[in-house]
């Protein structure tokens, strides 16, 4: 088995990718810190430091093109090569997630109106779990880990679908009663947005589990391919 952190080969690379994968769950923590204490200046913080994540996003993409102009190298290296590629815009995307949900936060602040999340915070806890697993079966190579992830991802499927149905039950009677309290649409369509935004950073940190197969066992289960 390869050693990420031992490995010549991929040492820079390695390292881009990890602190880009701090940077982006530390704006996922906060945007979902921003949405639940309806904090406004965190909110801006992470849409802010979104610039971070997309310079990292550049640098690894660029070590990946120079290692690969070596002909000599071995396939198990490849295959790191080939996934700290892959994984790389995954995290970028993720970090966009992060502004999305911030971007929420905000709107769903100035709305002033009382607390209902329904299930959001179930949720939330749920992709942060997966995304922080993902990724430490990635650079641990814990293959493991990583078949944990991908029996995870359903369950938030599943919550991202009762909480868009219960939202929208929620808004339609609201309006059929002209009783506006309990949530406004403004409200509910920020928090379906969320809902959907959590959704593509489970599918996005599932997709770092495959990579962990691939790397680890050499083995693409991406589209149920051998």
């Amino acid at each position: 088995m390869i050693d990420l952190q031992k490995s010549l080969t991929t040492d820079i690379s390695q390292n881009q990718l990890s602190m880009m994968s701090k940077l982006v769950e530390k704006a996922v923590e906060l945007a979902l810190k921003s949405l639940f204490d309806s904090n406004i200046l965190l909110a801006r913080d992470v849409i802010g430091a979104d610039k971070a994540i997309n310079s990292y996003e550049i640098d690894v993409d660029k070590s990946i093109y120079a290692m690969l102009l070596d002909s000599q190298i071995p396939p198990d290296i490849l295959r790191v090569i080939v996934s700290i590629q892959k994984v790389n815009p995954m995290l970028e995307r993720i970090g966009d997630h992060a502004v999305n949900i911030a971007e929420s936060a905000m709107n769903i602040a100035s709305l002033r109106e009382k607390t209902m999340f329904f299930k959001l915070p179930d949720m939330a806890d749920l992709c942060k779990k997966i995304l922080k697993d993902a990724l430490a079966s990635f650079f641990k190579q814990d293959l493991k880990l990583a078949q944990d992830v991908l029996s995870r991802d359903d369950t938030i499927d599943q919550l991202n679908v009762s909480i868009t149905n219960e939202v929208k039950t929620k808004i339609v009677s609201s309006i059929m009663c002209a009783e506006m309290g309990d949530i406004s649409l403004e409200r509910g369509m920020e928090i379906i947005r969320i809902c959907k935004n959590l959704e593509r950073i489970a599918d996005l940190s599932t997709n770092i589990a495959e990579e962990t197969m691939f790397v680890t066992i050499g083995r693409i289960i991406k589209h149920n391919c051998e």
